[in-house]
């Protein structure tokens, strides 16, 4: 199994805030350590792409590693 290493992640996220718009900070807290993970996963449990997806998934989501900047709307409307 290949899994995507920092660059490939980063490329790509930086290609969706760029095709949909958003005000993301250029995060790259704990991406390496997500990935680990999924790795780590796969070697020591067998899991399979889609158990290493949810890995990597699920540490993304827990450990913030895009920092999404809130944007202030002076008029109260979301």
């Amino acid at each position: 199994m290949r899994f995507p290493d920092k660059l490939d992640v980063l490329t790509v996220h930086a290609r969706l805030i760029s095709e949909t718009g958003g005000g993301c900070h250029q995060g790259r807290r704990l991406v390496g350590v997500c990935l680990a993970a999924a790795e780590n996963r796969h070697h020591y449990e067998a899991a399979d792409v889609v158990g290493c997806a949810a890995t990597y998934a699920y540490h993304l989501t827990q450990a913030h590693a895009f920092i999404v900047r809130q944007q202030t709307h002076s008029s109260g409307d979301y």
